[in-house]
């Protein structure tokens, strides 16, 4: 049988972390698991804010697949991120199939930057 592609080796790699886990008795597995979605769902986030800054919105659509192949991720994972991310309100699910959207605070546009610059008091000397 051959294994294409990187979902069957990261879940072939997660089957054996989980087998080699429950062999040995480690019981940290799950709390890896939750940092790594953790992590995960604050790289998500990131990019939403980074595109919420470009095209000056603060809710924006993302799909699934796209989101997977820049963040290097499975599909599963990304899903499950967004779907903890639902559970917080920072995301809802689009109504086409694999696209949902995000509520990203941006970070800052460029009027805003500009207006802190010219309130600065200037020295003179």
């Amino acid at each position: 049988m051959r294994w294409h592609g990187r979902g069957r080796r990261n879940r072939l790699r997660e089957f054996v972390a989980v087998l080699v886990a429950r062999l040995v008795g480690k019981s940290d597995l799950g709390e890896r698991k939750t940092d790594r979605m953790q992590q995960l769902t604050e790289e998500i986030m990131g990019h939403a804010r980074m595109v919420s800054k470009y095209v000056g919105r603060q809710t924006i659509g993302v799909e699934v697949d796209e989101l997977a192949f820049r963040l290097r991720e499975t599909t599963y994972n990304i899903v499950t991120a967004l779907i903890v991310l639902e559970k917080q309100g920072r995301a809802n699910r689009a109504r086409t199939a694999g696209y949902w959207k995000l509520h990203a605070q941006p970070l800052g546009t460029y009027s805003e930057v500009s207006e802190s610059n010219d309130n600065r008091t200037q020295v003179r000397p």
